[in-house]
């Protein structure tokens, strides 16, 4: 294939004449005619000739589009068939003022094959004809490996109309593949110098630079942005300078300039670690009517090439290591700056104290030896400062105990479904159950049946099972903070226990520090040891018979005393310690139809009785009765008359009505029940309140009714009885 690189055209003429006649030559690009086969674009090396050499890979005069006049840039010209002249033919050019000699000159790379098989020519227009200047001849044709000048004294041929074509033909087979013309830098003038540049180039942006000082600048600076372009240009519309700082400049119109400048005011959030021109939007059209959208900087010949200018108007980000949280021992923390793409970090502050200034400047770790808050903060260099940081370490080196327990001592006929166990401070809860120190992991409560022999053959948690010792590990284990609610999942049978909280294995406060079982000791198990006896021969009536159904009751003979004399101040004795109620935070009972919510506590039962005389506004849990939310039957009881006197939270519960609504709210969840059955039974008849219950979640409420004047009794217990229909 043949090919026909670039050219540039300059064009001699009298400015003068031009504007006496009023003649504008129509010379950009699109002006000229291309023949078959002819190209004009960016210069390509070609490849494939068998005569020859090939084509150039860039122009005679470089510039940034690199543009060129060839046929078939990048290849050879056709060899398939025979043809006549294919031209490539200029506009029409007013050369009719020329002064002394006109000169026609251009830079060749041409390899072609010898007549008659290709043939080579150019010829001008004379106003009448066209006139020959020039044509390849015989063996061995043209073979330039380099660009060539040539040049003609065309003053004969001067005229209003001038023009010039370069052509080519084919005339007899076995034509070698060459790849043919390559044209550049065209120009026409005068002896006295009158010149036009005519090129095939597009106009460009040369370089993009800047007049201010290199430095740091933020709002609102002001910042010189000067572009240079190849040649004089306009723009009708004018230019959008981006900047990689997120800013821009606009030029507003261009006419016939071959620099801009103008000036970049930094606005708020823009940044830039070494400002430059990410990009050029709109067009720029040289005189000749050739246009460029979106010029693009070279490389190498940006702002940033020339010039260090640091946007910044964002502050650093100072973080502290370790992070604020509870610890086991005495801290050292490290503050470290960072300001990436910034001007760099200047100087960090601190201070130590809840409401402290931070003035003293880090320069090194900062030991924190007991609870305290550290407040810090970092400004870079170009005067941007974060605000106030704050960590809170908190140093916790006391001992983890446990605060209580609802377990019993000794059991009658079956052991308790659940039991309770507080700790002295919040203890580490990570998600799901499996985690070693999670305190919802049945593994760390281990109930040990100390077998036929009734001796406790197994030492700790952190050792295995010894002897004929037996394990049962709880089914779940819910946590509100500070207390465990163990689920055993079935009541424990008849036999001798030690229950073991585990602390030499795994369960820690928030600061890490394990649990002290004994007391004093950190990593050490808590123990506690407690029997489930049977029921003794002949036990069972209605009056003294542990009236407990299928067992959740564990053995309780009577139903809950929920209520005291209305209108009458009741003084209530101490509490003793080990009738104190479990309190659970993030638990709490609300019956919206009554407009109630009560706090829930856990009531530990003591010789088969609950006693709640010191419940209050609280409802009560029952323990031994299945955790509210979970499988099974979970009995709560509340005052119906509280020892002021005035109605308590269970006033109202004989007006609860089928399909009404009691919500258990847990942590986060709200866990709704809807009321299925009432009853009003005597003291002593605990079979419903305690039914055993299994496949669903039940709530049982209870409370007194039915106020004795002459003996200062409630006769009846009345008992509301609700199921699970969904959890929010």
């Amino acid at each position: 294939m043949k090919k026909l690189h670039k050219f540039i055209i300059f064009f001699v003429l009298l400015a003068l004449a031009f504007s006496v006649l009023g003649v504008t030559p129509a010379h950009a690009v699109a002006a000229w005619t291309r023949g078959t086969e002819w190209q004009i674009g960016s210069a390509t090396t070609s490849s494939g000739q068998n005569y020859g050499n090939p084509d150039p890979s860039s122009d005679h005069t470089p510039t940034a589009d690199n543009y060129v006049a060839g046929v078939v840039i990048g290849g050879n010209a056709s060899t398939a068939s025979l043809h006549g002249y294919y031209y490539l033919t200029s506009p029409v050019i007013n050369t009719s003022s020329a002064v002394g000699t006109l000169t026609f000159e251009y830079y060749r790379w041409l390899n072609s094959d010898f007549t008659p098989h290709m043939q080579n020519t150019i010829d001008v227009w004379n106003g009448t004809t066209w006139v020959n200047l020039w044509t390849t001849g015989g063996d061995p044709g043209v073979q330039d490996t380099s660009w060539v000048l040539q040049s003609f004294n065309i003053s004969a041929y001067g005229n209003a109309n001038l023009r010039v074509r370069f052509g080519f033909q084919i005339g007899a087979a076995g034509v070698y593949h060459v790849s043919s013309w390559n044209i550049d830098d065209v120009r026409i003038y005068d002896t006295v110098g009158n010149l036009f540049v005519e090129t095939f180039s597009l106009p460009t942006t040369t370089s993009a630079t800047s007049t201010t000082a290199n430095g740091i600048y933020n709002v609102p600076d002001a910042v010189n942005i000067t572009l240079n372009f190849s040649e004089s240009i306009s723009s009708a519309a004018g230019l959008t300078i981006n900047l990689n700082s997120g800013g821009s400049v606009t030029t507003g119109a261009l006419t016939n300039v071959t620099s801009y400048s103008g000036t970049y005011t930094v606005g708020a959030g823009q940044n830039s670690a070494d400002l430059t021109v990410s990009s050029i939007t709109g067009t720029i059209t040289d005189a000749a009517g050739n246009n460029t959208t979106d010029p693009t900087i070279p490389a190498g010949s940006n702002i940033a090439d020339s010039r260090n200018i640091i946007v910044d108007n964002t502050a650093p980000t100072t973080s502290a290591t370790p992070v604020g949280g509870p610890y086991s021992a005495a801290q050292s923390v490290t503050l470290a700056c960072s300001d990436v793409g910034g001007s760099g970090c200047a100087s960090t502050l601190y201070c130590l104290g809840a409401a402290c200034v931070p003035a003293t400047s880090y320069a090194g770790a900062i030991n924190i030896n007991t609870s305290d808050v550290l407040r810090f903060y970092s400004t870079d260099n170009a005067g941007n400062s974060e605000g106030v940081k704050t960590e809170t370490y908190t140093i916790d080196t006391t001992a983890l105990i446990i605060a209580g327990q609802t377990l019993q001592a000794s059991y009658t006929g079956t052991g308790p479904l659940s039991f309770t166990v507080t700790f002295s401070e919040d203890v580490d809860n990570p998600a799901g159950d499996t985690d070693t120190d999670d305190v919802t992991n049945p593994a760390n409560y281990r109930i040990i049946n100390k077998g036929a022999n009734g001796f406790l053959e197994t030492a700790a948690c952190n050792v295995p099972l010894g002897g004929d010792d037996s394990q049962i590990l709880p089914s779940g284990v819910t946590y509100i903070p500070n207390t465990a609610v163990v689920n055993l999942g079935i009541a424990l049978p008849v036999g001798t226990y030690r229950l073991f909280v585990c602390g030499t294995t795994s369960i820690v406060d928030l600061a890490g520090n394990a649990l002290a079982g004994n007391g004093v000791t950190s990593g050490t198990d808590f123990t506690f040891d407690f029997t489930v006896g049977a029921v003794a021969s002949g036990s069972g009536s209605s009056r003294t018979g542990t009236g407990t159904g299928s067992g959740d009751g564990s053995g309780a003979r009577w139903l809950p005393n929920t209520g005291f004399a209305p209108n009458v101040v009741t003084r209530l004795p101490a509490q003793p310690a080990e009738l104190a109620y479990t309190k659970m935070s993030d638990l709490w009972l609300e019956i919206p139809s009554q407009k109630v919510k009560a706090n829930i506590v856990g009531v530990p039962q003591s010789e088969n009785i609950w006693d709640v005389k010191w419940l209050g506004n609280d409802a009560g849990w029952l323990n031994g009765t299945a955790f509210p939310s979970w499988e099974g039957n979970s009995v709560l009881t509340a005052h119906v008359m509280g020892a002021d006197g005035l109605p308590g939270p269970f006033a109202k519960l004989q007006d609860l009505k089928y399909g009404e609504r009691i919500v258990v709210h847990m942590l986060d969840q709200q866990y709704v029940f809807e009321v299925r059955n009432k009853r009003l039974v005597r003291p002593d008849s605990t079979a419903f309140a305690f039914e055993h219950l299994e496949g669903a979640s039940y709530l049982t409420l209870v409370t007194c009714s039915g106020y004795n004047e002459e003996s200062d009794t409630y006769s009846f217990r009345r008992l509301v009885r609700a199921v699970l229909v969904g959890v929010k």
